[in-house]
């Protein structure tokens, strides 16, 4: 941003030394196309550079900091409102492309944009007094063309050389660069430097240099065809200076203002030409890469064409036998669909209505195939699990991973409930398309009977292990200890060393007490029944961190949760299970609990720091299956969130009943 204030400055400041008409004002003014190249290629970011090399110079050549403010805000809104017209219709620094995108660069900004600043500078300095009202409009003219001149050569010459690549020249390709560029010094030396006085000087000898200027377009390219425009300026501009050339005769501004004209006219021309060519060459090379691609294309196709007419008649018996055999195959697999009863087995369209019905699905829902043609699959959903969204989201699960399987409660036709596991697999063309699903539903409720049995079952046997556990092994150690520390008190003072012994043995017995307690608190949550849910909570943390080494933090929010005690045993059990987990699976250090009740809703989560694990329920030794069921026992939802490297998060939440 500061090099281009730098820049604008010393532009800015040489440009001046050439104001005829008013010192702050001049035909010739290359930092209009520096601030304009420095916007495009920059960004609008450098427009307090611009801003500040615009205020300085016109305060140190004349005028008030006003009219400094002024002709500074009408530079750099010139500058910001070409870039943003030719960002928006002419493909910003690669206007110069094609030859469309040349003409309306030369119209927004060399044309249009440069209205803005001359207008701004010449009313600021007109109403401060620095310039005569009724020479208005020749400043404003002197002005607009200087701008219009910058915008035209020096716009162009910078953004080229910041976004072409380095010429690679080979010697004959230098060695004619140089003949050319030599022979263009030539000609505007004789054009613009004959003669002491340019009044007897013919006004069509500039026409001289547009034939040349237009053969370096054609062996060249846009960067070296501006380049030789600027050039030929710049030779231009000191030969009329000195009073030179078809120009010099006339006075200062006159002459500026008509070198600005035939410098802007001569780059647009041979840089549109320079653009037209460019053009041309790239049609022209990806009309070459297109042939070889045809020619390659048709090489390779000719010699498959043989091996494909001789495969074609092998191809055509061998499909007409793969047919016969996939017409036996579908007429089997469709009798062998529309027979099972023990699954229900039906296919959904991509918006989910039911396409095809098979006599399984007739047995398990009770519908026949004809009721429910049509029919939307979410009406064998209970209404909460609607409301919920799990229809779509089941269909979302199998359109993104090409599967997906859960468990719920779904509905029959008399409107009884049956308990059913549903796969879900999304059926997709050979583009990808996805045309539809296919529907698998088992239903589980023996299933979910037979594993509610066995869950009590169990729980009895842990209640009644962990408490012979704790009244019958647990009240036999606390005798033994006891009996052993009286026995240790009456030998201490007699025979020292046997009291050691049996106090070693006294201390072996308080570890197996503790050892005891703590296996029978694991079988039987004894706390749950005597203190409440959330003792028992504390308890196994607290156990937790004494067995297996690890911070095991309780927290409750709000009140206490108090579910019924078979709930109660449910929630317990999946704690337990994830702190398991979570230490021997997830080798985590620290596990916290957070439970409470909002909404209606009471909800645990089991959070670790562990590696995380797999949530497939099917993992050896993880205990999520026996999660799973006892969250459905009790009609609750159980979320797993595990990754490796990123711990697990176990959520079960049940409604209050």
């Amino acid at each position: 941003m500061s090099l281009v204030g730098v820049f604008y400055f010393a532009a800015a400041r040489l440009s001046l030394t050439l104001a005829f008409v008013q010192s702050n004002a001049t035909a010739f003014w290359p930092p209009a196309g520096i601030a304009l190249a420095a916007c495009l290629i920059l960004g609008y970011r450098v427009w307090p550079g611009i801003f500040a090399g615009a205020f300085f110079v016109n305060l140190v050549t004349s005028g008030t900091v006003a009219t400094s403010l002024g002709i500074a805000t009408g530079n750099t809104l010139e500058a910001l409102t070409g870039a943003a017209l030719v960002t928006r219709f002419a493909h910003g620094r690669h206007a110069f492309d094609r030859a469309q995108d040349v003409f309306k660069f030369a119209v927004l900004a060399g044309l249009l944009a440069t209205l803005i600043s001359p207008t701004l500078g010449v009313t600021s300095l007109s109403l401060a007094g620095f310039s005569p009202w009724p020479m208005y409009g020749m400043v404003w003219r002197t002005w607009w063309l200087g701008d219009a001149g910058g915008m035209w050569i020096v716009a162009p010459l910078l953004i080229l050389w910041s976004v072409f690549p380095r010429p690679r020249w080979n010697r004959r390709k230098a060695t004619e660069a140089l003949f050319l560029f030599l022979s263009l010094f030539l000609i505007g030396e004789a054009v613009f430097g004959s003669g002491a006085s340019g009044q007897a000087m013919s006004f069509d000898l500039p026409f001289l240099c547009f034939p040349l200027l237009i053969w370096i377009a054609f062996r060249f390219g846009q960067r070296e065809t501006i380049t030789s425009v600027f050039l030929l300026s710049l030779l231009a501009l000191w030969d009329t200076l000195h009073g030179f050339g078809p120009f010099g005769a006339r006075a200062a501004n006159e002459a500026l203002v008509s070198l600005q004209i035939f410098g802007g006219v001569a780059a647009l021309m041979s840089v549109s030409v320079s653009a037209v060519l460019a053009e041309n060459r790239r049609a022209a090379q990806a009309l070459v890469r297109l042939s070889a691609s045809l020619e390659t294309a048709l090489t390779r196709s000719a010699t498959d064409l043989s091996k494909a007419i001789e495969a074609l008649d092998r191809e055509v018996f061998r499909r007409k036998q793969v047919e016969d055999v996939l017409h036996k195959n579908q007429e089997r697999f469709r009798l062998l669909v529309e027979g099972v009863k023990d699954y229900a087995i039906y296919m959904l369209d991509a918006g989910g209505r039911v396409m095809s019905w098979n006599l399984g699905a007739e047995h398990i829902k009770g519908y026949r195939a004809e009721e429910v043609l049509g029919w939307h699959f979410s009406c064998f959903y209970v209404p909460e699990d609607v409301r919920e969204g799990k229809p779509d989201k089941l269909l979302r699960r199998a359109e993104r991973d090409g599967r997906g399987e859960e468990e719920g409660w779904r509905l029959r036709k008399d409107g009884s409930r049956f308990w059913a596991n549903a796969i879900v697999a999304s059926l997709r063309d050979r583009t990808g398309h996805l045309y539809g699903y296919a529907k698998v539903v088992k239903d589980l409720t023996e299933r979910r009977r037979l594993e509610k049995e066995a869950e009590e079952v169990r729980d009895h046997e842990r209640r009644r292990i962990g408490r012979d556990l704790h009244d019958g092994l647990g009240q036999h150690l606390t005798g033994i200890a006891f009996m052993s520390r009286v026995l240790r008190e009456k030998l201490s003072e007699r025979v020292p060393e046997e009291a050691a012994q049996i106090g070693q043995v006294e201390d072996l017995v308080n570890q197996a007490i503790a050892l005891t307690r703590d296996l029978a608190r694991g079988l039987c949550p004894l706390e749950l029944e005597s203190r409440g849910f959330e003792a028992a909570l504390q308890d196994l943390a607290s156990g937790a961190e004494r067995q297996f080494g690890i911070l095991c933090v309780l927290r409750c929010a709000g009140a206490p949760p108090g579910p019924d005690f078979a709930r109660a045993i449910h929630f317990y059990r999946i704690a337990q299970e994830a702190i398991r987990n979570a230490v021997q699976h997830g080798k985590a250090k620290e596990v916290f609990l957070d439970v409470g009740s909002a909404d209606g809703k009471t909800t645990l989560r089991v959070r670790d720091d562990g590696i995380g694990f797999s949530s497939d329920s099917r993992t050896p030794g993880m205990g999520l299956s026996i999660m799973r069921s006892r969250a459905r026992e009790m009609g609750a939802s159980l979320d797993i969130e595990t990754g490796p490297g990123r711990g697990t998060l176990i959520t079960c939440v049940v409604g209050d009943q």
